[in-house]
């Protein structure tokens, strides 16, 4: 199993759970974004359907504050929203 997958797969049972996982500093660019990608299959695959894009990071403050050097982007999918007014 790949580390993306494996990151995937934790972060994918920490959901379920409802459970805070730490960090995970040593992920490199490249398999992150592979975690973030098999996740939105996985969550496609259990009935959810993509929304639309997410953007983060976007203001340079932001950015050195988070200790990231360009924005970050995701899929949106119907079981990440939540109700209005919550």
């Amino acid at each position: 199993m790949s580390e993306a997958a494996k990151v995937a797969e934790m972060l994918a049972g920490a959901r379920r759970d409802r459970q805070a996982v730490d960090p995970y500093p040593d992920l490199g660019r490249d398999d992150a974004a592979q975690a973030r990608d098999l996740g939105v299959k996985a969550r496609v695959a259990a009935g959810e359907t993509v929304l639309g894009a997410r953007i983060g990071f976007t203001s340079r403050a932001k950015r050195a504050a988070g200790g990231v050097d360009e924005p970050v982007s995701g899929t949106l999918t119907s079981g990440m929203l939540a109700p209005y007014g919550r």
